[in-house]
């Protein structure tokens, strides 16, 4: 599948001039990424009233972009983030991560598979309408902050009304250029526990918060892990004590422990997040009557909702019966659209990209300069090939 107006060339020059913008998250900088996509676009052809750039303050700043096309009444989106997390130690990567390179047909840099590839594809699928003309339909790009963390970009985008009547959401994260039918949602969770301090020597006098703490997770842990039947695409409901904080001394009992909970579920109604800490209640009850001294606290910190979309839906079934997608597979990452579906639970959408997701938050992280290429060009050819009354 080739892609109009474009060459390789041009699609690798896009990519790298995207990379080479540090948006590693904290602190962000995407304002200065997104005003790059602005001008680039401009140069290509664009008119000034086609965007929207909203700012976030401290660097931060997100983009929106249409191409009006011969039917407005159909409007197809394109989401990518320009944030990146960090690149971490130095000393992990061959080279500088924000000096992208190439090589044996792989681009290296910090953000090349998420997401940055993606967002270069739908860069090569504005400018090859920029040059043809008039699409077929309106399509819109949002090129959004803060998706690393808590989604600042895409909420101020939903908050202004620009994801309103969309008829598709096609979110560019890496797939391995296979169709995402479904996501795991997530949240994050603070549990603390207290307990009560004794000598180490008589711990039979004290309430170890640290051991009591880890004994109360696992058991809520099974309960989580085990409320939803496994899916062919997603597997199982996960709960991982990803951080563990508590005690004093070496040889004092421990009577406060911190932990940090990364929770992740199925799409379906056998657990949602109130049946979670359903779960947290029920667990801290029994708990607490067990062991005298044990108290616990849970809040969240933060919550994506799982999705599922429908395979049935005309522009979905596009996806899956393209040369190039192979079967549809469930992404274990969060994505924008977890904030965008819940608000429009109507809105059909696909997660769809270059770069495999075995790639995102590595030292040497890379992507296939070929597949941005042909994600581009998918892009291009699902909407020079949709049919209106798909959406009607």
């Amino acid at each position: 599948m080739t892609l109009p107006a474009l060459d390789t060339s041009e699609i690798k020059d896009i990519l790298f001039s995207l990379l080479r913008v540090n948006t590693a998250n904290p602190p962000g900088n995407e304002a200065a990424l997104a005003l790059h996509i602005r001008d680039f676009l401009l140069s290509r052809g664009a008119k000034a009233d086609a965007f929207r750039f909203l700012e976030h303050g401290n660097g931060r700043g997100s983009l929106a972009f249409r191409i009006k096309g011969k039917n407005p009444a159909v409007s197809i989106a394109f989401a990518g983030h320009l944030d990146t997390v960090p690149a971490g130690n130095p000393a992990d990567w061959s080279a500088d991560p924000f000096e992208p390179r190439e090589r044996e047909g792989f681009v290296y840099g910090r953000g090349t598979a998420d997401m940055k590839g993606g967002i270069a594809a739908m860069l090569a699928l504005c400018v090859s309408w920029l040059r043809k003309g008039p699409p077929p339909v309106d399509i819109l790009c949002f090129f959004t902050a803060d998706e690393e963390s808590a989604g600042t970009g895409i909420k101020a985008l939903c908050d202004a009304g620009l994801l309103e009547n969309l008829s598709f959401l096609i979110v560019a994260e890496p797939t391995g250029l296979r169709p995402a039918i479904c996501e795991k949602g997530l949240a994050w969770y603070d549990v603390r526990v207290k307990g009560k301090t004794s000598h180490a020597a008589m711990p039979g006098k004290g309430a170890n918060a640290i051991e009591l703490g880890y004994a109360y997770l696992e058991r809520v842990k099974r309960r989580v892990v085990s409320a939803s039947p496994r899916s062919p695409l997603l597997g199982k409901n996960t709960f991982s004590v990803t951080q563990a904080q508590g005690g004093v001394k070496i040889n004092v009992i421990p009577d406060q422990a911190v932990f940090a909970l990364d929770i992740r579920l199925l799409p379906g109604p056998a657990l949602d997040w109130e049946g979670v800490e359903t779960l947290f209640r029920e667990e801290a009850g029994r708990f607490t009557a067990a062991h005298p001294g044990f108290s616990v606290t849970v809040e969240r910190r933060d919550c994506r909702e799982a999705l599922k979309t429908d395979p049935r839906h005309p522009a979905v079934k596009w996806f899956l019966r393209s040369p190039c997608a192979g079967k549809p597979i469930g992404v274990y990452y969060f994505t924008d659209a977890s904030l965008v579906i819940p608000r429009y639970p109507a809105l059909p959408f696909i997660i769809f990209g270059p770069g495999d997701p075995a790639e995102c938050h590595c030292p040497d992280e890379k992507i296939p300069l070929a597949s941005v290429e042909e994600a581009a060009a998918q892009y291009y050819c699902f909407v020079d090939q949709l049919r209106p009354e798909w959406f009607s």
